[in-house]
């Protein structure tokens, strides 16, 4: 009884694993809580046990970064010629913490990352740690992302030779992470774009981060195409307003002649189908709690058709319906 209570809570259902395709998983550990400590980098893969919880493997050999690298590309190509892609995974704030973590991967991974329709058979995990203040948290995550930057680039070298696809998606402020490799990419001279595909799922982020005097103003080096989720009464990002601006996951593009014909906005504000009854209060999480949601990331990385959105009048601009 009690563990039938917490899969109501948790919204915990697995799917029959003969229905999933071969996926693997790595992950890049950066565990420091401040901006200016030393570099504390964990390398490794992550199996999923019976349950779909992931299981990490922490490379403790001498060299393990060649080690790792050396492992990922054995990995893709012992995938389906198909699925021979890389894709990036960043979690948001404090999602870190294993309970948060295991539930958010074990979603994905049943729903989207293990899906037959996704090209993307292989998955890295940024796991990054934070500390408790807001804007201690947010520099911290800008500095991973530009430490992240350097391995970002050796993968973008790695699919450019394998001629397959590179993409990223980030939730929440994961897309801080995702600002600070864009920018530390942009001063390295990286070949662009960095990503094929770049999902920013509730953003919090400045709502003008691409207006011409911002860091993501030249979307094209960004990504192929960049695909912002928001949710117009998010309330976390409700809070996060309250001591910042307007957020990009909250109240969308500042201005919309910023958006650039490789992005696309899509409103998910008629969300009412999460699982996960825990995450309901917040309407942030819903990258992975919601079955509607969950599909259409899975869509959006199979690069489907667009008639699934109703069209609003901003140029690229859609809203994601629901079921009644």
């Amino acid at each position: 009884m009690a563990l039938s209570m917490l899969a109501w809570f948790t919204g915990n259902s697995n799917v029959d694993p003969d229905t999933l395709a071969p996926t693997e998983h790595y992950y890049i550990h950066w565990s420091e809580t401040k901006a200016t400590d030393d570099i504390k980098m964990e390398l490794g893969n992550m199996v999923m046990d019976k349950k779909y919880k992931p299981v990490r493997h922490p490379y403790v050999e001498k060299g393990n970064i060649e080690l790792w690298f050396e492992n990922i590309q054995n990995s893709l190509a012992s995938l389906p010629p198909d699925r021979q892609n890389i894709l990036i995974h960043i979690h948001g704030l404090w999602a870190n913490k294993s309970p948060f973590f295991s539930e958010i991967t074990s979603s994905l991974h049943q729903h989207v990352f293990a899906q037959d329709t996704n090209p993307y058979g292989l998955v890295i995990s940024i796991i990054w740690d934070a500390g408790f203040i807001y804007d201690h948290c947010r520099d911290v995550a800008y500095e991973k992302g530009k430490r992240s930057s350097t391995i970002i680039q050796s993968l973008q070298h790695i699919t450019n030779q394998n001629q397959s696809k590179f993409s990223i998606l980030c939730h929440s402020m994961g897309n801080r992470v995702l600002h600070g490799i864009v920018d530390e990419c942009s001063k390295a001279e990286a070949s662009s774009p960095i990503f094929d595909t770049c999902i920013m799922v509730a953003p919090d982020l400045e709502s003008d981060i691409f207006s011409p005097h911002n860091s993501f103003n030249q979307s094209q080096r960004i990504a192929n195409q960049i695909i912002i989720y928001r949710h117009n009464t998010d309330r976390t990002l409700s809070m996060s307003r309250l001591i910042n601006n307007d957020r990009l996951g909250l109240n969308g593009l500042a201005d919309l002649k910023d958006m650039n014909d490789n992005m696309r906005l899509v409103d998910v504000s008629l969300l009412n189908d999460e699982q996960f009854p825990s995450a309901k209060l917040s309407r942030h999480r819903y990258y992975y709690t919601s079955p509607t949601a969950r599909k259409d990331i899975l869509l959006s990385l199979s690069e489907a058709s667009l008639d699934r959105y109703q069209t609003l009048d901003a140029k690229n601009h859609y809203v994601l319906p629901f079921p009644e």
